[in-house]
């Protein structure tokens, strides 16, 4: 394939002619070159408005918004977890503290109501009645 620096004295002559008779840049009407001018200027307006500038350097681009909000998430989430752990952990000694009062019987705090529970049961067993 040759290029337009090594084509032949002929090659040369007929582009020559061929730019000549068809210029690069066409002669366009006015009407149609307004039209062009109105549709860049729309699609500009367009595009500004899709795709806004910031205001001024002092506010922070969207993205590094979002990344500063899920930072300070992270850090809330973080600083809520042990609290979170404490609290859990309380409610379950709590409730173990629970179950296990409950499964003791108790038979009364004071030593004479733990004597008078058990002479009850005794004196509740016909096996200790006797005869006389």
């Amino acid at each position: 394939m040759k290029t337009r620096e090594t084509g032949s004295p002929g090659f040369h002559q007929a582009l020559s002619a061929h730019q000549e008779a068809a210029p690069l840049h066409r002669r366009v009407g006015p009407a149609i070159a307004q039209a062009v001018q109105r549709q860049t200027a729309a699609m500009r307006t367009l595009s500004a408005r899709a795709f806004p500038e910031p205001a001024s350097d002092d506010v922070p681009a969207p993205l590094e918004a979002a990344r500063a909000q899920r930072r300070h998430q992270a850090a809330a989430t973080e600083a809520a977890a042990p609290r979170r752990a404490r609290a859990e952990r309380a409610t379950r000694k709590e409730k173990e503290r629970k179950r296990a009062a409950a499964s003791v019987p108790r038979l009364g705090t004071h030593r004479m109501t733990r004597f008078r529970d058990l002479l009850r049961r005794w004196s509740a067993d016909p096996a200790h009645w006797g005869s006389g």
